[in-house]
């Protein structure tokens, strides 16, 4: 979610781990799925472009590239077309995100 033509100092305070096209992990809920397009300590974005209407509350397990699965329970705090923004309930362990981020690296080498 970076803005390219931004080019100031980041000014979110928590880990984002941002995702490419072609690997993404998969958000479970219910018995749907939707690609995740980046993590955060405290939310993630997903995509929805079968247009699904969520309740403002949301529950499901995420999927990670690094093979670990976490629970996610939050909110709905905005939808920009297909883009689904949830903040989560409980933070996503720093820890979890570091060895997503590694994963990641070590895939691009």
């Amino acid at each position: 979610m970076k803005n390219e033509k931004y080019k100031g100092p980041e000014r979110r305070k928590s880990v984002r781990v941002t995702y490419t096209p072609d690997k993404r992990p998969v958000l479970k809920v219910g018995g749907n799925e939707f690609e995740v397009a980046d993590i955060s300590e405290m939310g993630l974005r997903f995509f929805n472009d079968r247009k699904i209407e969520f309740r403002r509350r949301v529950r499901g397990t995420v999927k990670l590239l690094c093979g670990e699965s976490i629970d996610v329970e939050g909110m709905i705090v905005r939808k920009k077309r297909v883009d689904i923004y949830m903040n989560v309930n409980i933070p996503i362990l720093k820890n979890i995100l570091m060895r997503e981020q590694q994963q990641i690296d070590h895939n691009h080498d």
